[in-house]
């Protein structure tokens, strides 16, 4: 289990050491120090994996819940709710690459970045890739991956239940 009040307490151990005494540093203490300091940055590096481990966890639970159950009510007009992430992802990239030269007659420039381009970092723009060869030939060379997202929105509204006696 994550003891963060243990990192606390290494840390408040290591800032009360103190100076290194009136005749400077001697190679013990610095090491010494030194020891101590990485031993405090592994302890947060720990620390850091486990609290994302259980963030994620967390996550997965609410996603699982809200499912289920629907929408969770967080106050102030605000709700967590079950979001879609769609990420396209091209299939192959030589053949999105065939298939852009081929439509583009060839044309190199095509393959800037930028607003008329079709590249970015992964390496393609796929909506920019999609209106360059169609529909048919885009679906031959992406697929569209879908994971569910946990996110924060205003409340619904809704029509609140009223007796009439």
């Amino acid at each position: 289990m994550l003891d963060i009040n243990g990192i606390g307490v290494l840390l408040g151990e290591y800032e009360d050491i103190g100076g290194l005494g009136e005749t400077g540093p001697n190679k013990e203490e610095v090491k010494r120090r030194e020891r101590e300091l990485l031993k405090l940055r592994d302890s947060i590096s720990q620390a850091q994996r486990q609290v994302k481990e259980w963030a994620a966890r967390t996550e997965e639970l609410l996603v699982e819940h809200i499912d289920e159950y629907g929408d969770i009510e967080v106050g102030e007009g605000k709700r967590l709710y079950v979001g879609v992430t769609k990420t396209n992802k091209a299939i192959d990239d030589s053949t999105v690459f065939d298939m852009v030269m081929e439509v583009a007659h060839g044309d190199l420039s095509i393959f800037k970045s930028g607003e008329n381009g079709v590249l970015v970092s992964n390496p393609w723009k796929s909506g920019a890739v999609r209106q360059l060869v169609g529909e048919e030939l885009y679906a031959q060379a992406f697929r569209t991956e879908i994971a569910k997202d946990l996110k924060t929105g205003a409340t619904k509204r809704s029509v609140k239940e009223t007796r009439f006696d």
